[in-house]
């Protein structure tokens, strides 16, 4: 007789855990969804209106004529499309057809989503209280020609899609691509210079500016203590990123690393490129521009590496069969309950049989 006993990669053996019934449906998704409708309809409306021709929220005269420009117009039409995108991958991510999306697309729009929302959720919030306790003021630099109101749907409507995406990507992440969080991430010496050249530059200017002041070569008119947070946060996840690996109360607990991978490689590519591009004195200096060009691809090739070294990992596990190697999905959609949703546990885990004759 012939027995199979399954191990995890790079784990003990796992308890068998109570299987959830398959006529239960887990809110998380549904309610992360919720959430980032309910985010987007305020700053939507908003944009939408301004399309349309009108000025409100608008305090200066001048203003207001910019706001027809086609600059504007087409800024507002960009942004509003992105809000479009936002709810269309919140949507895909509730269904059994989004573990199905190829991987590259859900890495592209969910790594820009994060790369831009991280450091608004963190920083803002927390930047909008310390500015209040410490000048009881929550005036920010570059919003003179908008009623404060404005300020608030806008970025208040940023945390709150964030915080909806962080429930949806989590747990589709878990569900989709489990396996690969089973271990921490594990650079090499090369990507360990790739991941210095392409983080720690970045990450030293911004904590440096959000603390010490923007000066000369830093983002202009980020003077307000709300901005310089959103600074230190945009320098302190990449910071994060690279220590992470290296960091032992992390890499006793992976998921935790390859989220500070995530969030700080994702920082790290796109506000660079925002930054020299919505510079709200409209000339970066040649220092800013340049940490940007070497941060960008720094750091969008630190994060490929390690995700590839650790996809490389599970795969060297498996049997040189190909046949012996389930198609990624395939545990996914054997546990799909008849409402539609994966059951808890229904990863494309990665796994060794062993076998083992017993008489």
């Amino acid at each position: 007789m012939t027995k199979s006993t399954i191990h995890p990669i790079d784990s003990p053996p796992l308890r068998t855990a109570r299987p959830t019934p398959p006529d239960r449906r887990s809110r998380g998704p549904l309610v992360g969804l919720a959430v980032v409708v309910l985010a987007v309809i305020p700053y939507s409306t908003m944009k939408i209106a301004w399309l349309a021709g009108s000025t409100v929220g608008v305090t200066d005269a001048a203003s207001a004529d910019d706001m027809h420009s086609p600059a504007m117009l087409i800024g507002n039409g960009i942004t509003l499309g992105l809000e479009v995108v936002a709810v269309c991958l919140a949507a895909a991510l509730t269904r059994p057809i989004g573990l199905r999306l190829p991987a590259w697309l859900v890495f592209v729009i969910a790594g820009g989503a994060t790369g831009l929302l991280a450091p608004i959720a963190a920083g803002v919030p927390t930047g909008l209280v310390a500015q209040l306790l410490t000048e009881s003021d929550v005036h920010t630099a570059g919003m003179d020609h908008m009623s404060p109101w404005v300020f608030f749907v806008a970025y208040g409507g940023f945390c709150v899609l964030a915080v909806g995406f962080a429930v949806l990507l989590g747990e589709y992440c878990l569900t989709r691509w489990g396996d690969l969080l089973a271990a921490p991430p594990s650079p090499s010496r090369l990507t360990t210079v790739i991941g210095a050249i392409g983080l720690l530059p970045f990450a030293v200017a911004m904590l440096w500016w959000g603390l010490v002041g923007s000066g000369a070569f830093g983002p202009e008119a980020m003077t307000a203590i709300s901005q310089r947070t959103f600074l230190v946060f945009s320098g302190l996840f990449p910071l994060l990123a690279f220590l992470a690996p290296r960091f032992g109360p992390l890499i006793r607990r992976p998921r935790l690393a390859w989220l500070a991978v995530w969030v700080g490689c994702a920082t790290a590519v796109m506000q660079p490129v925002t930054s020299v591009l919505l510079d709200l004195g409209g000339a970066p200096s040649a220092l800013f521009v340049a940490i940007a060009a070497a941060t960008v691809p720094g750091a969008f090739a630190y994060g490929v590496i390690l995700l590839r070294t650790r996809v490389r990992a599970v795969a060297r596990a498996w049997p040189p069969s190909r046949r012996s190697r389930p198609r990624c999905g395939a545990s996914v959609r054997a546990s799909v309950s008849r409402w539609g949703r994966p059951t808890r546990g229904a990863t494309c885990s990665s796994f060794r049989v062993r076998e083992r004759r017993t008489s």
